[in-house]
């Protein structure tokens, strides 16, 4: 690989630290003018119509499916994440943009309403130019899972990826690009500098996945602007196992959710255990948590792959060490981390007062705490800033019981949460607005009505 200039943003894979390759820096002073190009040309993307742009994401989409064996390799590089994961997530992502521009028919139709005083007709218009900040963990999924109906309602969309994954969001934009007019997508590469201009921008829309520290200064930075924003941000993710649960079910699918890495951000980070059932959970998900190797990306063997970069992995070796400090029982991992790796860990006795019961971890670490009474995993859940999934395990009705006690914006009873028909929301801390489907669309319009 040749080297870059100053202005160029290298990628590194995150097992090796080694170069994979670089993109350019969008200057600053550029963005304005980016903008202004993708304000210029919406008028006529918004003419051409649901249907006609509808082909155009349809081509983009089977050549994205086509092209999945090298993109999915290329993500794993960025990520770090095993290979197959990587592969997934571009085939399932391209696999289920048919049905996301299919829902947008539905979505954007004229709906009129006559009555004795004429008609009432509900429009939606697009609202314009949209900027899409995504983070570096499943990059192509929610960077499409924005996109697709910003672009299918009308806007124009910019761009700005992570700056831990850039080749492979370069690679996705180049591929949409081919089957787009000019500037209906465009891309800004960069970091904080380049995210904060974009914010600051005359862009009239703001959709961001990131922490929730994040979110809070684009809200900032969007407010005097009045900008409509949808915002996924970050997730202490959380599981109740009940007297009466399948222990095998909730042991199995707590640790692959957990400690694998498709993807991350969705993983269950803490997970509270009746007492009476403890002594005999706890082995389980041991003996699971044991069978999980860390490698890089193309170790066949691997399970769970490095830490993005050496900042976080320090941070996560950090609450680890402290939660045992205060009292916290490693069952597996727990230190002697190995560079760029973060060993799968089972922390047992964890509690409130840890700073590892509370902060987002996005490493393949699981939190076990304990409760005596079904309001002591309650109240503690709710006592989280964060508010985006849950699971319970336990007899039906008493998991239903106690799950609609939760703050939490999504609820999985005896099982994952997911549906190609719902949504996927935030509560709390952990966002505003929903991701689309269906009427989820509607965030990416203005509504319009006419009386005639």
């Amino acid at each position: 690989m040749a080297k870059p200039a100053d202005k160029h943003l290298i990628s590194l894979d995150p097992g090796t630290g080694m170069a994979l390759g670089f993109v350019g820096v969008t200057d600053v002073e550029d963005i304005p003018h980016r903008v202004q190009a993708a304000r210029d040309v919406q008028p006529g993307w918004a003419a051409l119509g649901v249907a006609q742009r509808a082909r155009m994401m349809q081509q983009a989409a089977t050549a994205l499916l086509a092209n999945a064996p090298r993109l999915g390799a290329l993500l794993s590089e960025e990520t770090g994440k095993p290979r197959q994961c990587g592969l997934r997530e571009i085939q399932s992502t391209a696999q289920g943009i048919t049905a996301n521009i299919r829902n947008a028919f539905s979505a954007l139709r004229v709906r009129s309403k006559e009555d004795t005083a004429g008609t009432t007709s509900l429009y939606r218009d697009p609202l314009g130019t949209c900027a899409v900040i995504t983070p570096w963990d499943n990059p192509v999924a929610t960077s499409l899972g924005f996109m697709i109906p910003a672009l299918m309602a009308g806007n124009t969309v910019i761009l700005k990826p992570s700056p831990n994954t850039p080749l492979i969001a370069q690679q996705l934009v180049e591929i949409y690009q081919r089957y787009l007019p000019k500037n209906v997508l465009q891309i800004v590469q960069g970091a904080d500098a380049q995210g904060r201009a974009l914010v600051a921008s005359n862009v009239q829309l703001i959709a961001l996945c990131g922490s929730s520290s994040t979110g809070k200064h684009v809200m900032a930075s969007a407010a005097y602007g009045l900008k409509p924003m949808l915002l996924a941000l970050g997730a202490k993710n959380t599981a109740i196992v009940l007297a009466g649960a399948d222990l095998d079910v909730a042991a199995r699918y707590i640790i692959e959710s957990s400690l694998g890495d498709c993807p991350r951000c969705l993983a269950i980070e803490r997970v509270f255990i009746d007492l009476r059932i403890a002594a005999e959970l706890e082995p389980r998900l041991t003996d699971l948590a044991r069978r999980y190797r860390i490698g890089t990306w193309n170790d066949p063997d691997a399970d769970t792959g490095p830490m993005i970069n050496n900042r976080r992995r320090e941070k996560t070796a950090r609450l680890i060490a402290n939660a045992i400090n205060q009292g916290a029982v490693a069952l597996t991992g727990g230190a002697n981390h190995p560079d760029f790796f973060i060993r799968p860990t089972l922390l047992s006795q964890v509690v409130d007062d840890m700073d590892i019961a509370h902060e987002e971890i996005l490493a393949p670490v699981l939190c076990i705490s304990y409760f005596s009474q079904k309001q002591e995993a309650i109240t503690a859940i709710n006592r989280s800033r964060y508010g985006q999934r849950a699971v319970v395990f336990g007899k039906a009705d008493d998991a239903i019981e106690v799950g609609r006690q939760l703050d939490a914006a999504e609820l999985g009873i005896n099982k994952g949460i997911s549906g190609d028909e719902l949504p996927r929301v935030g509560a709390k801390h952990s966002g505003l607005g929903e991701e689309p489907l269906l009427d989820a669309y509607h965030q990416f319009t203005q509504s319009r009505i006419v009386h005639h």
